[in-house]
């Protein structure tokens, strides 16, 4: 990972934003963090497969680098859209946690996210959470 420059420059950034927040006198912003690069600026591992299966499949270059795990995933998409996404202690679904992704309880595997809809779990992509979470704002 930290042969990675993608990494080392996320890094980077957040520790100069840690930097500026402590030289800040309390109760004072350091002001907003720069913000996140374009989707095309993401390592082409960490991009949607157009060709594979399932709808969360990622590509894997011809280095073989690892991709980002279904959380990550879900993390940089509820970035995108201004969602939050945190896990609520103590909640599980068949064994796995629960996390709120803005007002949805929402759970997920290897390759498939569920939601939590009028007191059932059911298989939904991201676009249904978001529909959802919109709904219920």
């Amino acid at each position: 990972i930290v042969d990675e420059e993608s990494v080392r420059q996320h890094l980077a950034r957040g520790l100069d934003i840690i930097n500026r927040s402590l030289a800040q006198p309390h109760g004072e912003s350091p002001g907003s963090p720069p913000p996140l690069p374009p989707e095309d600026d993401f390592p082409p591992s960490s991009r949607r497969n157009q060709s594979g299966s399932g709808p969360y499949a990622l590509d894997h270059d011809s280095q073989g680098d690892e991709s980002l795990n279904i959380k990550e995933i879900i993390e940089h998409f509820a970035s995108q859209n201004n969602v939050t996404f945190l896990p609520k202690p103590g909640k599980s679904h068949e064994g796995k946690p629960v996390y709120a992704f803005g007002r949805v309880s929402i759970s997920f595997d290897r390759e498939r996210v569920y939601a939590l809809d009028r007191g059932s779990w059911r298989s939904v992509t991201l676009s249904d959470v978001l529909q959802l979470h919109s709904e219920r704002a």
